[in-house]
C-alpha cells in the first residue's frame, strides 16, 4: 500500500476508517513484518484510535444474522493491537509518535533546522490542532525573525510563545485577532494559515481562483496565493476544495512548512545520490514473510554556508527510511505483487532550512524459479 504522500489529507479523514481497515485486511493474506500488513493495522490504530472500531457489530451469513459479542471483539483486538502497538513504537526519525504518518518525512524536514521541537517527550503530537501561539513559533523559527522589545498584545503575557508572537507582529505577519489581542490558544484555521504564510513570504496576488469552497472568504486572496506557490494542494483528492474553516493539524502544518522551505526561502543545499544507480534492479529474497532486498543508500550533500546538513531518505512506497549520508535499509515488495519500483528520495536539509532533493527509481524483483 502506498504510504508516503506529499499532500495534506482532507480534514474529514477520521470519518471513514472502514476503507482503511479493509485495505489492511487484504494485506493480512500474506503476513508482513516491519512495514507490511501489520504496520497497516498499526497505522490504522495510530490514526483512528481503537475506540473508533465497532466494539459490537452484526455480520450476515446467508439468511442468518449473527451478533459479534463485545468480548469476542475485544479478544481479537487484544491479539492484534497489542503486538502491533509494540511494532509501531519502533522509530526511524526524530519523534516516536509519527511513525508511518503521511507527513512523517516533512515532519523530519522541519525538525532538522529546529522549526519544530516537538510537543515534549520525543513526541510531535501530529493529530493535534496548531494553535495561534504555536504558529508564531513555527514561522519565527523558520524565518529567523529578530527579537523585538515591543509587547504587541495583552493576552499572551507569560505564554511560552510570547517572544515569537511579538516577532511575528513586528514583521507585519500578524495583526492579531482583535484590537490589542492575539488569541494565542485559538486553533488556526486553514484560511488563517494561508494569510500567515502569504504575509510571511510576501507572496504576490494571483488572478486564478484555485478552489470552489472559499468564495467570499476573508482570506481567499491569500489562499489563492499559497496555492499558486505550490504550498497547498487542497483538501480533497481532485484539489478543487480547500476546507478553509477546518483547523490545521500539526502533521499537515509540517507539510505546509516543508513546501515553503522548498521554494528556496532559506536557500538551497546541493545533494547527489551516489549509490545505488538509477533504475538498478535489486533481486529480493524471501525472509519468511515478505520478499525483501537490503540496500545501502549513499549521498553527497553540501550547504550553501558551513551549516551541518542532514540527509533524509524516503520511499514513495514505504515513507521515511532513515537519515544519514549513508543508510543501510531494507525495501520490500508489497503483498500480492511480484515487483515494485519505488522512488527513493534523498532530501538534504541544513540547520538554516536550506533544502534540495534528489531522486532515483529502483526496481525490486522476485528471483526467477530454478
Amino acid at each position: 500500500m502506498r504510504m508516503y504522500h506529499s499532500g495534506e489529507p482532507e480534514p474529514g479523514r477520521r470519518a471513514v476508517p472502514c476503507a482503511w481497515l479493509l485495505r489492511c485486511e487484504k494485506k493480512m493474506s500474506t503476513p508482513r513484518t516491519r512495514r507490511g500488513s501489520t504496520g497497516c493495522y498499526a497505522r490504522f490504530i495510530g490514526r483512528f484510535g481503537p475506540t473508533t472500531l465497532p466494539l459490537e457489530g452484526v455480520t450476515r451469513m446467508g439468511s442468518r444474522t449473527r451478533t459479534v459479542s463485545l468480548i469476542s471483539v475485544l479478544a481479537l483486538l487484544m491479539t492484534v493491537i497489542m503486538p502491533l502497538a509494540a511494532l509501531a513504537a519502533t522509530s526511524t526519525g526524530t519523534f516516536t509518535d509519527d511513525n508511518s504518518n503521511l507527513h512523517e518525512v516533512n515532519i523530519e524536514i522541519i525538525a532538522v533546522p529546529g522549526i519544530t521541537n516537538g510537543c515534549g517527550g520525543a513526541r510531535y503530537c501530529p493529530d493535534q490542532p496548531v494553535t495561534r501561539a504555536e504558529m508564531a513559533s513555527f514561522l519565527a523559527r523558520m524565518l529567523q525573525l529578530p527579537a523585538t522589545a515591543t509587547d504587541f498584545f495583552s493576552d499572551d503575557t507569560g505564554n511560552f510563545h510570547e517572544a515569537n508572537i511579538n516577532r511575528l507582529a513586528a514583521a507585519g505577519i500578524t495583526n492579531g485577532c482583535a484590537f490589542g489581542l492575539y488569541c494565542p490558544d485559538d486553533s488556526v484555521t486553514r484560511a488563517q494559515m494561508a494569510s500567515f504564510l502569504a504575509r510571511a513570504l510576501s507572496l504576490p496576488a494571483v488572478g486564478k481562483d484555485y478552489f470552489t469552497d472559499d468564495t467570499g472568504n476573508f482570506h481567499e486572496a491569500n489562499i489563492n496565493a499559497v496555492a499558486a506557490a505550490g504550498i497547498t494542494l487542497g483538501c480533497n483528492a481532485s484539489g478543487t476544495m480547500y476546507c478553509p474553516d477546518a483547523p490545521v493539524l500539526r502533521d499537515q502544518m509540517a507539510s505546509f512548512l516543508a513546501r515553503v522551505l522548498k521554494t528556496g526561502v532559506m536557500g538551497h543545499t546541493t545533494v547527489m545520490i551516489d549509490t545505488p544507480v538509477n533504475l538498478v534492479t535489486l533481486i529480493t529474497s524471501w525472509n519468511g514473510s515478505a520478499y525483501v532486498a537490503q540496500v545501502t543508500l549513499e549521498a553527497t550533500a553540501t550547504s550553501p554556508t558551513t551549516s551541518p546538513v542532514t540527509v533524509i531518505w524516503s520511499s514513495s512506497v514505504e515513507g521515511l527510511l532513515g537519515t544519514g549520508n549513508t543508510l543501510t535499509t531494507t525495501l520490500d515488495i508489497p503483498s500480492g505483487s511480484d515487483s515494485s519500483q519505488p522512488i527513493i528520495t534523498a532530501t538534504a536539509v541544513d540547520t538554516n532550512g536550506a533544502i534540495s532533493e534528489a531522486s532515483i527509481q529502483v526496481k525490486l524483483a522476485i528471483p526467477s524459479p530454478g
